[in-house]
């Protein structure tokens, strides 16, 4: 079903079930004929925030996803944990050197010469395998969405 635009009838059902209380995939449920991902896009687009509350889970819930996560049993466990990739990225310094790519750039993607649309701040050595040139600016190029997903996956995706 990928592609197929969404009528006006649909957008508004997606909006009165997620205000009815329904998270995303309980609206999937309702619209067997949209993915949970479609949905999720969708509703992104149209400016609709999930009604799912991660707070609701209780703490024996948590742990067990976050041992299935980190890939081990639950009396494994060692506490909820963040990939080093993950803290490395939220850093001060790595938002500096995205901001940095992105001014040089004169938030314009290098490729296609969009501006005015999300921008990612691609990294030219890959991020996992090049620690030395993580935060280095000329390792950095502006991409829009399209072009960052070209990069990555080959083709763009619409």
């Amino acid at each position: 079903m990928a592609g197929i635009k969404w009528t006006i009838e649909e957008n508004k059902y997606l909006w009165e079930l997620v205000n009815d209380g329904l998270t995303f995939i309980g609206v999937a449920s309702r619209m067997k004929n949209r993915t949970y991902e479609a949905i999720r896009i969708q509703a992104s687009k149209l400016k609709i925030k999930s009604n799912y509350d991660s707070s609701q889970r209780d703490e024996e819930t948590r742990k067990k996803i976050s041992a299935s996560l980190q890939g081990i049993n639950l009396d494994e466990w060692d506490g909820f944990k963040e990939s080093m990739n993950a803290l490395i990225r939220k850093s001060v310094a790595y938002k500096k050197w995205r901001k940095a790519v992105f001014e040089r750039d004169d938030y314009t993607c290098q490729k296609c010469g969009k501006k005015n649309c999300y921008l990612n701040a691609h990294h030219i050595a890959t991020f996992a395998e090049n620690e030395n040139k993580r935060l280095d600016i000329f390792n950095g190029i502006t991409l829009c969405i399209n072009c960052h997903k070209e990069e990555h996956f080959g083709s763009a995706i619409v």
